[in-house]
């Protein structure tokens, strides 16, 4: 798994930089930032082993950065050198990776994780970066025998790093405690999880023939998201039955995932078909507003942080968004409620932050004008028809960048 060090950040940042997107000008950049008050030359071999992992940072640059003042130093330094030079079109991509790492590392202490990510939560970006640059250089970055994996270790090419997928499949609960996985606090999404391989790598070569032969279909078979307290626990005393009980556990969840959606997919059809139909007899259609005809990407409107309600919007979409276009034809004044269900979200989005608030405000808004039976079939197709309107560009603009 990925280790939270300077080798991975400076290619994190490599990848996102303009005029020093090499990886040796990227490596400069950052290291600058102490390295020319300290009189230090940062060479192309230096970079070199910092990414390969054949050195440390020098304790020389790393003594540099204890104190507040030269903190204040770096914060300049990344304003007037490092800021300008970053596409801000993959700036949030940059702070995302940067936090996934920060998440996915289990050396790295809960108290570090919510210190440097509080900045970022804060659109503090500047202060972010130097704080996660600066923590990557204390990070010990040598690989040594023990942080190196097994040569035949087959599952760590394959680790995958979105984990929208993964904290969907367990419902967003941790599979062993149930604990939320993700919280919303103060309109910010706080992620209380970690991904972690079920088979360790030293237990791998005990598991069954069944559950190797998933494994290397998918490595994401042998990954699960749990709370940082049953993460930490399995990292450290797993045993093989505690393995084949968790691979066997995520493979329920698949498989009662497949068989409630094989259900409600023709149950859902039919709801949905009754709103629309209720929609289409309403009279009355006020405060009208002009509809957007310019398509935009779900992804481009849906803030980075809000990974769970992507994947349910865009779940829903694929789904049902050509059902529902059908329907709206069938039964006609698609443009007159899209119109209504465009002024229902701007006076939403006055009021609310958090985008999960409005979707679920505009599902109740949606229940309350078609007048169906309030029950938890038609609120859940009330959101499938919001996720609808999300994809037609009615509902939520298009995120700056």
């Amino acid at each position: 798994m990925r280790k939270y060090n300077i080798s991975e950040l400076i290619k994190l940042f490599q990848n996102r930089l303009i005029e020093n997107s090499s990886q040796e000008n990227a490596g400069r950049l950052l290291l600058n930032s102490i390295a020319i008050p300290l009189e230090i030359d940062v060479s192309a071999d230096m970079i070199s082993s910092l990414v390969k992992q054949k050195i440390d940072v020098q304790k020389k640059l790393r003594d540099a950065t204890v104190k507040e003042e030269d903190l204040t130093e770096i914060l300049n330094y990344f304003a007037e050198q490092v800021m300008p030079d970053l596409n801000q079109h993959l700036l949030d991509d940059l702070c995302n990776e940067i936090k996934r790492l920060l998440l996915a590392d289990l050396s790295v202490s809960v108290a570090k994780q919510d210190q440097v990510i509080s900045l970022l939560n804060e659109n503090k970006v500047t202060e972010f970066l130097v704080s996660a640059f600066v923590y990557a250089l204390h990070k010990p970055n040598k690989l040594t025998k023990k942080m190196q994996s097994p040569s035949n270790n087959t599952m760590d090419a394959g680790f995958i790093s979105d984990y929208t997928a993964l904290i969907t499949e367990v419902h967003n609960r941790c599979p062993l405690c149930q604990d939320a996985l993700t919280k919303t606090i103060k309109g910010q999404t706080v992620e209380k999880y970690r991904v972690v391989k079920i088979y360790l790598d030293e237990l791998l070569a005990d598991a069954s023939a069944a559950h190797l032969s998933l494994i290397k279909k998918s490595a994401s078979s042998n990954q699960v998201a749990l709370c940082r307290d049953c993460a930490e626990n399995h990292l450290i005393s797993a045993q093989l039955a505690d393995c084949v009980f968790l691979f066997d556990l995520k493979q329920s969840f698949l498989q009662t995932s497949l068989y409630r959606d094989a259900i409600n997919h023709f149950v859902l059809e039919s709801e949905i078909k009754e709103v629309i139909q209720a929609l289409a007899q309403l009279d009355r259609f006020d405060g009208l507003q002009n509809l957007s005809l310019e398509p935009l990407n779900v992804k481009k409107k849906i803030k980075s942080e809000n990974v769970i309600l992507l994947d349910e919007i865009m779940r829903d979409v694929l789904q049902y968004y050509r059902f529902i276009e059908e329907t709206f034809a069938q039964f006609g004044k698609f443009n007159l409620i899209a119109s209504e269900v465009q002024t229902a979200f701007r006076k939403l989005a006055v009021e609310c932050v958090a985008q999960s608030d409005i979707k679920s405000y505009l599902a109740e808004w949606i229940l309350n004008k078609s007048k169906v039976t309030n029950n938890a079939i038609n609120r859940r197709v009330c959101h499938i028809i919001v996720a609808f309107f999300v994809q037609n560009c009615e509902v939520f603009d298009e995120i700056p960048e």
